[in-house]
């Protein structure tokens, strides 16, 4: 049976580190829910200050910056890969770039990737995971009781909440109710494991503020993706944890009764409606249609980079579909390949840490690691930073237990890469 160092499994009564690519890698977890809108509503028009403190990690810390091994496998290569390959095939086949395909999706997957290598050097022990984990979803719940009480109060401003643009919908600082909506899902995700020998992950003001704010942000986002993200993840859940999974559930279903009812029946009415949109599933629907005519046109390398962005103005809405249409069935292939390999490695970690604080921390890796991919059906997920964070959490960990197979680690692949002295 697996066992840690006590020194690891105790809370920890201070955020910070000496390492300065640690804290740094902390501040960015902590900005992981800010985010701005830049210009008219789209999802080529927004900035994250995150992105900007992860591009300070080769500034600190180049000499740092290696593959750990166990951390990487050759899904990890190809995905690397195949969006600049992607954008080199768009640039062949159609004689033009877009600045989306070039920025917001090439540049922008070399920077995950960068976030992905920076925390698995960074935040390599359970005891540093676990002090981000407390970072992600303290910061999360700041922003989302934040936004409610703006949400509640009709406070109109440009930082929290598009009151007119999203029908009274609760965005938080992610524009998008969705993703915002996934976001909160997520971070609940690690509130969970803990119920069942009543353990607190967080501090006790920020412990209740958590359990009852995160839910109802979940419910006044009126997202359907992250409705369906909270479903992934109970099923998870139930998988590894029936007990849990029911103290849980009965616990939000708690919540949201005790919601409604102080809502009155005008404002729950006025919810239904608002929640029911069949024009939006409508277009959803159309959306995959024209995601399937793109691989339909392009079956084995897809459309081109950026395209169905820049013929519909919109994005597909279903992560799978999307890498189906820009980049073929190879571009499917690879997508579902890195998933599948980071979902191996979360249900291993998980499954072998399944007492103690530990073993919540590594359930809830993996639960809000599934909640992710329920988000995925309804959204593109692809880039949701909090994504990476959560899969080089998973990864490091799992290397770190030493779970992998010895013939797995003895590869050509991993012999190129180097694990940081620790």
């Amino acid at each position: 049976m697996l066992t840690a160092p006590r020194a690891q499994s105790r809370r920890l009564s201070r955020l910070w580190n000496d390492d300065p690519l640690t804290l740094l890698l902390l501040v960015w977890v902590a900005m992981l829910p800010i985010q701005f809108q830049i210009g008219d509503v789209g999802a080529a028009d927004r900035f994250s200050p995150a992105d900007i403190v992860i591009l300070l990690v080769p500034v600190i810390a180049l000499h740092r910056l290696m593959l750990v091994r166990g951390t990487w496998s050759l899904a990890h290569t190809l995905m690397l890969l195949l969006l600049p390959a992607s954008l080199l095939y768009t640039l062949v086949v159609t004689g033009g770039l877009t600045s989306y395909a070039i920025v917001n999706k090439t540049f922008g997957i070399f920077l995950l990737f960068l976030a992905y290598v920076a925390v698995t050097i960074g935040l390599g022990t359970f005891d540093l995971a676990g002090r981000a984990v407390r970072v992600f979803v303290i910061s999360t719940t700041v922003v989302n009781v934040v936004s409610i009480i703006a949400l509640l109060l009709y406070w109109e401003n440009p930082i929290v909440n598009d009151l007119q643009n999203d029908m009274d919908r609760l965005t938080g600082m992610l524009v998008d109710p969705n993703a915002y909506g996934g976001l909160l899902v997520a971070a609940l995700a690690f509130l969970i494991p803990g119920v069942r020998h009543g353990r607190r992950m967080l501090p006790p003001v920020f412990h209740y503020l958590a359990w009852i704010s995160l839910p109802l942000g979940i419910l006044l986002t009126q997202s359907r993706s992250a409705w369906l993200a909270l479903g992934v993840m109970f099923i998870a859940l139930a998988i590894m944890s029936p007990g849990i999974a029911g103290r849980a559930l009965f616990g939000l279903m708690f919540t949201v009764l005790i919601v409604a009812i102080l809502a009155g029946a005008d404002a729950r009415e006025d919810f239904i409606d608002r929640s029911d949109r069949p024009q939006n599933i409508d277009s959803r629907v159309q959306h995959i249609r024209d995601a399937m005519d793109a691989y339909v046109e392009a079956p084995v390398f897809g459309t081109g980079l950026g395209s169905f962005y820049e013929k519909h103005d919109q994005i597909v809405h279903v992560t799978a579909l999307w890498f189906l249409s820009d980049m073929g069935i190879i571009g499917l292939f690879v997508f579902l390949a890195f998933i599948g390999v980071i979902s191996w490695w979360a249900y291993r970690l998980a499954n072998a840490r399944k007492e103690g604080a530990i073993g919540d921390l590594t359930l809830g890796l993996l639960l809000s690691h599934a909640s992710i991919i329920g988000l995925s059906l309804g959204i593109e997920a692809m880039y949701q930073r909090h994504w990476w964070f959560i899969m080089a959490l998973i990864a490091v960990l799992y290397a770190k237990e030493g779970l992998g197979s010895r013939r797995a680690a003895a590869t050509p692949t991993a012999r190129y890469y180097r694990s940081p002295t620790r």
